[in-house]
């Protein structure tokens, strides 16, 4: 049984690391992987030689079993993320039909606070939860926000099956995507990717910041409500702020970040987009000596 256990752990992983499936088959294997666990755990500890007993490997082994059965269970059970999750009630929906773009606020009574360029899950009745960047300003509001965009299934009726008044659970905050450094900072949002941004413009903008930040939004669905917004939040808050309307410019360069800045490789470049858009990006900043040290990217790659 250990050894065959063994064989559907490894089976498992590799599906985890290398198989485009959906998010419930993907939660059912990683269930599966903590049974497994237990299975080798227990096959690993019964099988220790008597003769080793006396020897450091028998205690470290019965360590490292125990650690990974308590893990396992926790999965199990359903307690990863527990203490996290609260309860709270949408207080209003707002969907941009140009953009594409469901934009809720949630009252979470309980919520302990988020800082700019976190994220969390979303859970509405009926449905897996889902992971969305949370986009009201980071501090101690008990209202949190989202923009979602109409990426897939759930995100493209999401407006429709929400209502006002309608109780969600609300777990995280999560990530360290977090703007935290003294150099001048530019901003590249991709799409979607302005919902980390737009964050942290709202702080920006209460703690009269007088670092200088240069903001791309780039975006093939240019929704004038939306830039209105984005634009709207940078008066005031020292950003320069640039729409690239993908449909009538080719995609943003280090070479058009350039020609508005003469101290590229002084400065931090924080991206939030699409994958391929990244890797563009982080390829012509190699080509330019950029320190990456200096470069931030959301690792937003969930299934």
């Amino acid at each position: 049984m250990g050894e065959w256990a063994l064989y559907l752990f490894i089976a498992l992983t590799l599906i985890a690391l290398f198989v485009p499936i959906k998010y419930k088959r993907f939660k059912l294997t990683h269930k599966l992987m903590a049974i497994a666990f237990i299975a080798i755990a227990y096959h690993s500890v019964i099988l220790l030689k008597h003769s080793y007993w006396d020897h450091l490997i028998t205690p470290v082994v019965v360590a490292i079993a125990l650690i990974g059965v308590i893990s396992a269970l926790i999965s199990l059970i359903g307690l990863i993320g527990k203490q996290q999750k609260y309860q709270g009630t949408i207080a209003q929906i707002h969907y941009d039909e140009l953009n594409k773009t469901t934009l809720i606020d949630i009252d979470v009574p309980k919520w302990k606070g988020h800082n700019s360029g976190q994220f969390a899950f979303l859970t509405i009745k009926g449905e897996e939860p889902h992971p969305f960047t949370i986009t009201s300003a980071g501090g101690k509001n008990k209202t949190v926000q989202f923009l979602v965009k109409a990426l897939g299934d759930f995100t493209s009726n999401i407006h429709n099956q929400i209502q006002v008044g309608e109780q969600v659970d609300v777990e995280g905050p999560y990530g360290h995507f977090h703007f935290n450094d003294n150099k001048p900072q530019i901003w590249i949002a991709g799409g979607i990717g302005c919902a980390a941004f737009k964050a942290r413009l709202s702080e920006l903008k209460s703690h009269n910041s007088n670092k200088r930040v240069i903001f791309y939004y780039c975006t093939e669905h240019p929704s004038p409500q939306l830039i209105r917004d984005l634009e709207s939040a940078t008066y005031g808050a020292n950003v320069e702020f640039h729409v690239i309307d993908n449909r009538l410019n080719s995609f943003l360069t280090v070479a058009d970040i350039q020609q508005r800045t003469d101290d590229l490789l002084n400065s931090s470049v924080w991206f939030c987009g699409p994958t391929a858009f990244g890797k563009a990006i982080t390829q012509q900043l190699n080509g330019e000596g950029f320190d990456m040290a200096h470069f931030h990217t959301e690792l937003f790659d969930f299934r």
